[in-house]
């Protein structure tokens, strides 16, 4: 990205990289298994929950992550 793409992050006339949605994204692009094995690793994997209840734009793992899935409009 360079010195430009950081000062238009700075300014927040840019999102950070992690926080940019992609558009051409799609749920079959997510390996669930590696999701799982992530969750269980934070501590957060509940196993009474659905893997994909955590893929929900109403479901946050925390209050300090965003949410995973966006939809699309």
């Amino acid at each position: 990205m360079g010195f430009f793409g950081s000062f238009l992050i700075q300014k927040k006339e840019l999102e950070p990289w992690d926080k940019r949605i992609n558009p051409k994204s799609e749920i079959e692009d997510i390996d669930l298994l590696v999701l799982r094995e992530y969750l269980q690793e934070m501590k957060v994997w509940d196993s009474n929950k659905a893997l994909e209840d955590y893929l929900s734009e109403k479901e946050r793992i925390s209050s300090f992550v965003a949410h995973l899935w966006i939809k699309k409009k």
